[in-house]
């Protein structure tokens, strides 16, 4: 049962984690969307709130960390923000996996990426194959001026190689000097995320309560209420009453006798006879 809590909780928040992305689109199923090398990702996002604050953009493949690359440093969360990224991955790299996904991490200084880091993901998407950029660089834009200096970044031609590697220990993987600007809040999808599934999870756990109350109560054993087992059945007959003259007539009400051919007509009223053409 805590199990299954706990998935509803990681669920929720990986959901609204995702909705912070405006492109790639949150409103979509993972890899649905695709690009080519080459293509420019106009990359975008909502503002996280006063609870952010700083966080470094990264695009990685979609299940594996073994691949990352620094996309932008230092993002400010309480600002909507966006990217435009030329697709500058290697070809080679792209045929390994082409499954990637961009994530949110707390800022670091130097950025460093690591897997341990709580996280906000956009959607996954695919990458294909295509005429790789002759220069690795990407710019971006956001609507805040006070950040404008940490809104615009060139990624060097080296940074793939740098940061990308398929061996176990990658250079850029050793671990840095503390730093005091390191973000210890939490990402969008795990804070926010985290709040809003708890007030979700309140209701789903009262609702299945209720459920199995219900179901309990309907499996208890208890009085069964049906037709009896039995009927009893009136054999008694009618009583018969006669007249001389005329035959037997079983009585079981006001009942009405009468001839074709002109006699007189007499009729039962409680058992007593009439003549009701008054002889």
């Amino acid at each position: 049962m805590h199990s299954s809590i706990w998935m509803i909780i990681w669920i929720v928040g990986t959901t609204l984690a995702q909705l912070q992305f405006n492109v790639p689109k949150p409103n979509v199923f993972d890899l649905t969307e695709s690009w080519t090398v080459g293509d420019t990702i106009n990359i975008s996002w909502n503002a996280g709130g006063d609870l952010m604050e700083r966080s470094d953009l990264w695009v990685t493949w979609f299940r594996s960390d073994a691949y990352y690359q620094l996309l932008k440093a230092n993002v400010a969360f309480n600002e909507a923000g966006s990217l435009s990224w030329k697709v500058n991955i290697n070809n080679s790299i792209v045929k390994t996996d082409p499954q990637f996904v961009i994530r949110l991490k707390p800022q670091a200084d130097p950025p460093v990426y690591t897997n341990t880091q709580r996280q906000s993901s956009s959607r996954g998407f695919i990458l294909l194959p295509g005429v790789e950029p002759s220069s690795s660089s990407s710019s971006s834009s956001s609507s805040s001026s006070s950040s404008s200096a940490s809104l615009s970044s060139t990624i060097s031609s080296s940074v793939p190689a740098t940061t990308t590697t398929s061996n176990p220990t990658p250079s850029t993987s050793a671990n840095p000097a503390p730093s005091t600007k390191t973000n210890n809040a939490a990402i969008i999808g795990g804070v926010f995320g985290g709040v809003i599934g708890a007030i979700l999870l309140v209701g789903l756990v009262y609702y299945i309560l209720s459920l199995r109350r219900k179901l309990a109560q309907a499996n208890t054993p208890g009085l069964q209420y049906g037709a009896p087992s039995h009927s009893v059945v009136h054999t008694e007959k009618p009583a018969q009453y006669y007249a001389q003259g005329y035959p037997a007539v079983e009585i079981g009400g006001n009942e009405v006798m009468a001839e074709a051919d002109g006699h007189r007509i007499a009729e039962a009223d409680d058992g007593k006879w009439n003549n009701r053409n008054g002889r």
